[in-house]
């Protein structure tokens, strides 16, 4: 198989379940999770996205078949030319619930890790999650110069609102009553025979799906729902620093849930523009300025603008070779919630002109001639 090998980034065998798929990419997940990964973030964002990848096409049975079948070269193109990126992601809320963002919980107290250690009895967790609504996951995408120092969107996007026909409700209050497959407890008991005897099992109601209530005269505005589809908008400071795939979570911006449910999450996922000028690596950033042959021999200061926006001068020592990179420290991305930055690499490129006149020609020889005899 060539390519990426799927299976051992998740550190399963070819045979593996899809429960022991989730199960070893939720171990890893939260392994390389880059808040839990401080002292080598760089690092960690990489595995975090490596089993990210593994995951998306292992956990899906058509992309899995035609990975066994091709290897990464038959997945790979639906990734696009640039490969794998977090919006290609389509299982966040199979890790939602065991992550915070990079920039605080959830709120409220609730651990990261509040479904891996426990946290509420079953029922309580299951019948919440029947009445919360969903998480939306929205994908902004930021110039470089725009992480660098920080900016103030608006975002324009569509979720469920209560409906306002019937107050959330899905229907008037007389026409609200009690599910009378499970006498409102929202819980089928079912006896079972086995070799131990007779055992009681629970499972939520089908008839009114946990609630415990049916509407027996919906709502012709929500169809029963209490919700409805609305164009809504929210302002998002990104803090200065943010990087690429970095996640920010605001708590109650998404979804309202059917009939009262808790509203959910809206998850913004920050994405960087391509810059044609600066190439950025964790906080520093790398550039290149163009020189002509003679500030190279002879030395020289030019001036070029830096991400900032503010003009700087280089000074370039004499018998500078091109290629040669100077650093400027503290002149490169801020750190993330910390005064600290990272450096700025500027590369020196000395340009070659494809076309000279005669009287340039004749000087270039004699300085050629004099810089031989030299040596």
């Amino acid at each position: 198989m060539s390519g990426k090998d799927y299976y051992k980034t998740l550190e399963i065998e070819k045979n593996a379940s899809p429960d022991e798929i989730k199960k070893a990419y939720r171990a890893l997940a939260k392994k390389y999770h880059p808040d839990l990964n401080r002292e080598n973030k760089a690092e960690a964002e990489k595995k975090f996205k490596e089993v990210s990848e593994a995951y998306e096409v292992l956990i899906d049975p058509k992309k899995k078949s035609i990975y066994d079948q091709y290897g990464y070269e038959g997945v790979s193109q639906q990734f696009g030319q640039e490969g794998f990126r977090w919006e290609n992601f389509s299982h966040f809320d199979d890790i939602s619930d065991i992550f915070g963002d990079f920039f605080g919980g959830r709120g409220g107290g609730d651990s990261i890790f509040s479904s891996l250690f426990g946290g509420g009895r079953a029922g309580e967790r299951q019948q919440h999650r029947n009445k919360s609504g969903s998480d939306i996951k929205i994908v902004l995408k930021l110039t470089l110069e725009e992480m660098y120092s920080g900016t103030d969107k608006t975002i324009k996007y569509s979720r469920y609102e209560k409906c306002s026909a019937c107050g959330g409700e899905g229907g008037l209050k007389s026409d609200v009553k009690k599910c009378n497959d499970c006498q409102g407890t929202g819980q089928r008991k079912y006896k079972t025979q086995s070799i131990f005897g007779t055992m009681m099992q629970v499972a939520i109601c089908p008839t009114c799906e946990g609630e415990g209530t049916i509407i027996e005269k919906k709502c012709k505005e929500c169809y029963g729902e209490g919700r409805v589809k609305k164009e809504h908008t929210v302002k998002v400071t990104v803090p200065a620093g943010v990087f690429d795939n970095a996640y920010m979570r605001m708590d109650g911006e998404g979804n309202t849930g059917k009939r009262g449910g808790e509203r959910g999450d809206l998850i913004i996922v920050f994405q960087q523009i391509p810059n044609q000028k600066f190439i950025r690596e964790d906080d520093n950033i790398l550039t290149d300025i163009h020189i002509t042959f003679p500030e190279a021999v002879l030395g020289a200061e030019p001036e070029f603008v830096s991400i900032d926006g503010k003009t700087l001068k280089l000074k370039i020592p004499e018998g500078t070779q091109s290629g040669k990179a100077f650093i400027l420290k503290g002149k490169g991305m801020p750190e993330l919630h910390s005064s600290r930055k990272g450096d700025l690499y500027v590369k020196v490129i000395v340009d070659v002109p494809k076309r000279v006149d005669q009287k340039t020609k004749n000087l270039l020889k004699d300085l050629d001639k004099n810089l031989k005899s030299q040596h």
